[in-house]
């Protein structure tokens, strides 16, 4: 996550003038945290985990290029983050002592993205976990509690996860 330091920053100064609990600066909070999270382009080929479900769609597609393998699984596959950009925007606005470095490490924790396929993206949406994160993630003492992975735990895709080695999913060929 090569953007987090220079966006903590702008979050820990958004959050002195309050604009993070102001409800009219919420989708520019939101960009800020999915830039801190995500690379410019090709996002992609540098998510921290991907379904084996995806992975096997991808030995079927042809792709000789960064730019392709990005292209093909945009059009084929899902982009998420592992925890909603809205719930890792409500963990900051409940610490009640907010400051840059904790920002950073929050962006760190909880920004985690995965390439899944589109099936798996609507079992997490029927499930309700479009935007949220089961309640055990909030639930002091439960077995997922602040658990990044809980949504993918909750409706038994956890272990279909593979996580990244290395810098990119792409191998050339």
């Amino acid at each position: 996550m090569p953007n987090v330091t220079k966006f903590a920053k702008a979050l820990f100064a958004l959050h002195q003038v309050g604009c993070m609990t102001d409800p009219s600066c919420r989708s520019a909070v939101a960009m800020f945290v999915r830039q801190a999270t995500e690379p410019p382009k090709h996002w992609h080929l540098t998510t921290n985990y991907r379904s084996k479900r995806a992975a096997e769609a991808l030995v079927e597609a042809k792709l000789y290029s960064p730019a392709q393998y990005h292209r093909w699984c945009s059009q084929n596959l899902r982009h998420e983050h592992v925890v909603p950009i809205s719930v890792v925007i409500d963990l900051l606005i409940v610490e009640p002592s907010v400051t840059e470095e904790f920002i950073a490490q929050t962006l760190r924790t909880y920004g985690l993205r995965a390439t899944i396929h589109r099936e798996e993206d609507a079992l997490l949406n029927a499930n309700g976990f479009a935007t949220r994160m089961p309640a055990s993630f909030h639930s002091l003492g439960a077995e997922t509690y602040r658990d990044p992975l809980a949504r993918y735990k909750a409706v038994g895709l956890y272990e279909c996860l593979v996580e990244r080695v290395g810098d990119s999913w792409f191998i050339p060929k």
